[in-house]
């Protein structure tokens, strides 16, 4: 996960950037996206209540497991701990949910 920048309070246009990850071997690995039908990024706030999935486009062409959202409200309303994760959607129906990566917002 990276930032353009660092997350506030009520700031609005931040860029989201997540690697759809798992754990292979001990090791946390890229997870090839390319071959889904949607992809999203699912965000936790600091409470543990966890809001709807919002839609995410590739960075790339998928391969790389990274998908990106700009944020247009402001979804960061409160100081504290937040987690995001990336979530692949399949044309079978398959879900595939990515590890989460926790980081900070601040006033």
């Amino acid at each position: 996960m990276s930032f353009d920048d660092f997350v506030r309070v009520g700031q609005v246009g931040t860029l989201l950037i997540v690697t759809v990850t798992r754990i292979v071997n001990g090791a946390e690995v890229a997870y090839d996206v390319s071959g889904t039908s949607s992809v999203t990024i699912e965000i936790q706030e600091p409470n543990g209540k966890r809001l709807t999935p919002i839609v995410a486009s590739f960075q790339t062409d998928g391969i790389d497991g990274v998908i990106i959202y700009k944020d247009t409200v402001g979804i960061f309303n409160d100081a504290g701990r937040w987690k995001v994760r990336g979530i692949a959607n399949f044309a079978t129906g398959d879900t595939f949910l990515g590890s989460w990566f926790g980081f900070s917002v601040d006033e």
